[in-house]
């Protein structure tokens, strides 16, 4: 039947099935296949089919081949977006629901991915707020990206950095760049603790202050939220806008503001090292900033330094934890 149709120029069924000698049902089977491999197609309205060399048929096959894959990828990427959407959005609105709190433990290795669907469900806001010091330039590159997503959504973003964050260069560059973003960015003396706040019912916390990196707490609940939100906001109002045209020393916590920052920390009885976690710095140079205190003021003991500095009015009495008041907690000899 090709060979005829090329032979013809072009036919209609009738005309094939007659000249033939077929039926016109076998015809129109053998028209389907020779159709289906690309090798005829209709000419005007006349039911007038023509043949298609073999080298025009693979080009049509092909195309058909690769708008079949395009359309199937879209179905894919659909499915795909319809489970997340299940997933990460619904299903924890429909458990929030019916749990006032919910918490979950992620281990190490489970955190990226906790995270990434976290920031995938999130719509309104992501708040956070990081003591330091600044992770690794994977990470922090990581979440650079992620913070581009949710600036792209629409998603407000806030975080509240420590000094530390800002006083190097390569600080000063993550900043910028978070700032370049949309990332509304501040600066504070010190931070309790890493927190990351989505849509004002989830948070991520660490499991272990002291130990950040070896588990992470998921919080949910109606009954939880509300603490961690106003503890986010009063950090916020209290944080200084972080401005990246000032060069770096402009930006960074100057000496006077350290000094303050680990005087009162330590008044409030936390040890070198526990002061050091607060404020992003090693516990050697929490001795060392002690060290230029107590040179400053003229102390011989980290005593006398507290007892001076409670005169000069640069303490603040206020408590930041349940502990007693000791300026001399932590090693003598750590400067």
């Amino acid at each position: 039947m090709y060979r005829a149709l090329r032979s013809e120029g072009g036919s209609t069924l009738a005309e094939l099935a007659s000249r033939l000698s077929l039926p016109p049902h076998e015809c129109a089977r053998a028209l389907r296949e020779l159709g289906r491999l690309h090798l005829v197609e209709p000419a005007g309205t006349g039911g007038t089919l023509v043949p298609l060399d073999t080298d025009s048929a693979l080009v049509k096959l092909f195309e058909a081949y690769e708008a079949r894959v395009e359309e199937q990828m879209e179905e894919l990427e659909r499915f795909q977006h319809s489970v997340e959407t299940l997933l990460h959005q619904y299903r924890p609105a429909a458990m929030r629901q019916s749990v006032e709190v919910d918490i979950e433990v992620l281990p190490a290795g489970k955190q990226p991915a906790a995270v990434h669907a976290l920031v995938s469900a999130t719509r309104a806001g992501s708040w956070s707020m990081h003591p330091g010091p600044l992770p690794s330039a994977d990470v922090l590159n990581a979440a650079l990206a992620q913070d581009r997503i949710l600036i792209a959504r629409g998603v407000e973003v806030r975080a509240v950095y420590g000094f530390s964050a800002a006083a190097g260069k390569r600080g000063q560059r993550y900043l910028a760049a978070l700032t370049a973003t949309g990332v509304d960015v501040r600066l504070a003396p010190q931070l309790p603790f890493d927190l990351v706040i989505f849509d004002s019912h989830t948070a991520l916390l660490p499991g272990n202050p002291s130990v950040p990196a070896e588990s992470a707490l998921v919080l949910r609940g109606s009954r939880l939220m509300p603490t961690y939100v106003a503890l986010f906001e009063d950090v916020w109002l209290r944080a200084s806008p972080f401005k990246p045209e000032l060069p770096p020393e402009e930006t960074a916590e100057s000496p006077d503001d350290k000094h303050r920052a680990v005087l009162r920390l330590l008044a409030n009885g936390l040890t070198d090292e526990q002061v050091g976690r607060r404020l992003g710095i090693s516990p050697r140079t929490v001795g060392r900033t002690v060290a230029e205190l107590m040179e400053r003021m003229g102390a011989l003991s980290r005593f006398q330094m507290g007892t001076l500095a409670a005169r000069a009015g640069l303490l603040d009495t206020s408590p930041i934890a349940n502990t007693h008041p000791n300026i001399t907690s932590g090693a003598e000899n750590d400067s």
